[in-house]
C-alpha cells in the first residue's frame, strides 16, 4: 500500500501576540515600500559615490569642492542613519551581519550603500506561506 503524508502543525509554545507579530510586515521597512519608493533609495544611496568622484575630478582645491564636499559629507552621514536604521531592523539578518553591515556602512559608505541598497532594498517582498508543517508518512 501506498504511503499518504499526513500533515500535523508543530507544536507552538508562543503568545498569539509574538505570532501575530511574525506574519505582519513592518511597512517602514523598504522591502514592503512600493518599487518607486525603493528605486529612489537607490538612488540617494549611489551620491555619495557620485559625489567623491565629482570632486577627484574637478579637483579639490577648488572652492565648489569644499562646498560640494561638505554636502556630500552631509548627505553620506543622513543615509549611513537610514540605512543603518534599515540594517538594525531587518529581520533577514543575523546579529552579527548586521554589525558588520554597519561597520561597513561607516568605513566604506560609498561603496557600501549601493551593495547593501541591491542586496536588502531592491530585492522583491518574501511572502510567508504560514507556520512550518512536519509530514509524517504513514505505511
Amino acid at each position: 500500500m501506498s504511503s499518504i503524508p499526513i500533515t500535523h502543525p508543530q507544536t507552538d509554545t508562543t503568545d498569539s501576540t509574538d505570532r501575530l507579530r511574525e506574519r505582519s510586515p513592518e511597512p517602514h521597512l523598504p522591502r514592503f515600500q512600493r518599487a518607486g519608493a525603493r528605486l529612489l533609495l537607490g538612488l540617494c544611496s549611489v551620491v555619495p559615490l557620485g559625489g567623491l568622484v565629482a570632486i577627484l575630478a574637478y579637483g579639490p582645491e577648488r572652492p565648489l569642492s569644499i562646498a560640494m564636499g561638505f554636502g556630500v559629507l552631509l548627505w553620506t552621514a543622513l543615509m549611513i542613519a537610514m540605512f543603518g536604521g534599515y540594517a538594525f531592523r531587518n529581520p533577514r539578518l543575523a546579529p552579527q551581519t548586521r554589525r558588520a553591515w554597519l561597520f561597513l556602512m561607516v568605513i566604506g559608505a560609498p561603496l557600501t550603500l549601493p551593495v547593501y541598497w541591491a542586496k536588502h532594498v531592491w530585492s522583491p517582498p518574501y511572502r510567508r506561506t504560514g507556520r512550518p508543517r512536519r509530514v509524517v508518512e504513514t505505511g
